[in-house]
């Protein structure tokens, strides 16, 4: 057997314990669906993408996102990675803290690609 196909079998392997309700404790009172929903909900934050999502991407080669491509008409579960229809795909807050971080061109008075582009004045209050 391939490394892809040992791969495969262990997410396979995830995903029925993660979708039959298994309790498996894996730390003290932390059971194994514990785990699985935070590490889901943390990923989907931070990605756009939750842990069956990132299965699905691992095993197709696709873009695979299950609620985007249930509730968007425009756009299948599974896309070509890329395409048109992933364009308005919710990207987590890995994007906007990317894109926050983006250099802010220089400005006319020679602002740092770090510096706030626009200036906060106090004003007395007389």
């Amino acid at each position: 057997m391939t490394q892809n196909t040992y791969l495969i079998a262990i997410g396979l392997i995830f995903t029925a314990c993660a979708l039959n309700g298994c309790s498996i404790p894996v730390v003290g009172a932390l059971t194994f669906n514990h785990l699985m929903t935070a590490t889901s909900a943390l990923t989907t934050a931070m990605t756009g993408k939750g842990v069956g999502d990132i299965a699905l991407d691992k095993m197709t080669g696709r873009d695979c996102r299950m609620i985007e491509g249930t509730f968007r008409s425009d756009r299948e579960v599974c896309e070509i990675s890329g395409s048109p229809a992933t364009a308005h795909d919710f990207k987590g807050l890995s994007s906007v803290l990317a894109y926050l971080e983006k250099e802010v061109a220089p400005g006319e008075s020679g602002q740092s690609g770090t510096e706030i582009p626009f200036k906060i004045e106090r004003t007395s209050g007389n």
